[in-house]
């Protein structure tokens, strides 16, 4: 069995063992068995019933893993609706593109909603090389790109009509002729293209075991498995446990780490300044506070002040302010205030001796404009003084 196919049976595999989770905007974890999904609701088997959830209320669905890729060798094809798939096989004829996802999907998508194509993607120095070389530039016309002595080059010009058979594409250097290109000798292509502006917006956003990125219009599960169809075009068929997340948190909740504030003050009473970090501790490691790890969240020194403009769009602030476990400090005071609009709705004192590691924060923020956060230290001087605020994130 092929080293790539053999990965996938046993995530695949480890994945029919492990209960799907519901996690809602009201905070909510439901466990149990994924029945379907619709635009109007997810349903859930849970203790021999089935439990109905409003879309509306749905942030995610927790389905299995999604492991590093190792030893896969693959292509990716990013689409104009931002879906990013690894592909065993591509290929471009005529006027469509023909792909064959690591799972096997076969998937048909308009030439037309291609953005990109990357051989070797499955290698980090790749990955990067392009990013800079390629994406970084935000190039105004197709670029050819081609590897020479381990070097990448864009050359920009016109990408055109691939052959009927998938070999040869036409290709016009800028202020040279058109030629006709060996689709196999090139490392990757760029099309400048955009969205089609009447297509439908995303719902949610779906990570499959292979580690596929799919922004989905639509989304439709049952007995069989579960079927997307993005923006772009493409539709794609799973069977469940090839899924891992379906991410519905777009426009109802946000994460503060997501979001640039509208306004930064950083200070210090020492001769360094410690620059407020996002989704890691401030010594850019994992955030963990109480003997807990937390994926998401701001780690703020004394003294910081950060503002977020909501725009009133918000109804809830939830966050867990803690000392992180993994930096060291002293045993002094630590202030958090949190204001809105000018107004102080949380004080919190806190040190390194306090039997209560972790502290919740729930805060209305009905037709709040500005969120303000504020970690100063309860004497005169800051150093080593910092804290977490775990998950911190505004939901509507």
């Amino acid at each position: 069995m092929p080293l790539c196919r053999a990965f996938l049976m046993l995530v695949l595999t480890a994945a029919l063992a492990q209960a799907a989770e519901l996690k809602t905007l009201k905070g909510e974890v439901l466990k149990g068995d994924l029945v379907s999904v619709d635009k109007t609701a997810v349903v859930f088997k849970i203790e021999g019933k089935d439990v109905s959830t409003p879309i509306e209320q749905v942030l995610a669905i927790d389905l299995s893993m999604a492991p590093a890729l190792k030893d896969v060798k693959y292509t990716d094809v990013e689409l104009t609706d931002g879906s990013l798939l690894h592909c065993k096989e591509v290929q471009l004829k005529g006027k469509k593109a023909y792909l064959v996802l690591l799972g096997e999907q076969k998937v048909e998508v308009p030439l037309s909603s291609v953005t990109s194509v990357m051989n070797e993607a499955q290698d980090p120095q790749n990955r990067n090389e392009w990013k800079t070389k390629v994406i970084a530039k935000k190039s105004l016309v197709d670029l050819l790109v081609i590897k020479r002595n381990e070097v990448m080059n864009p050359i920009p010009g016109t990408l055109s009509d691939p052959s009927e058979d998938g070999t040869k594409i036409n290709f016009t250097p800028e202020g040279s002729d058109k030629i006709e290109y060996t689709i196999a000798k090139a490392f990757g292509f760029y099309f400048v293209q955009k969205p089609d502006p009447a297509a439908p917006s995303p719902v949610c956003k779906l990570t499959d075991v292979s580690r596929n990125l799919v922004y989905a219009s639509e989304v439709t599960a049952g007995a069989t498995g579960i079927t997307v169809t993005t923006p772009a075009g493409a539709k794609i068929e799973y069977k469940t446990p090839q899924v891992a997340n379906l991410d519905y948190r777009k426009g109802k909740l946000t994460y503060l780490s997501e979001i640039d504030p509208v306004q930064v003050i950083e200070d210090s009473t020492e001769d360094v300044i410690w620059h407020y970090r996002r989704d890691t501790n401030i010594e850019g490691g994992e955030i963990r506070i109480a003997g807990t790890p937390y994926r998401r969240g701001l780690a703020l020194h004394s003294h910081t002040e950060l503002v977020y403009d909501l725009g009133g769009q918000y109804r809830e602030f939830r966050a867990l302010a803690g000392i992180d476990d993994l930096v060291n400090g002293n045993d002094e005071k630590i202030v958090l205030r949190i204001e809105a609009d000018g107004q102080q709705r949380y004080e919190l004192v806190i040190t390194r001796k306090d039997k209560q590691r972790s502290h919740p924060i729930t805060l209305n923020v009905k037709d709040v404009d500005k969120l303000r956060i504020i970690v100063t230290t309860g004497d005169t001087l800051d150093y080593g003084k910092h804290l977490d605020l775990a998950e911190a994130r505004v939901s509507k």
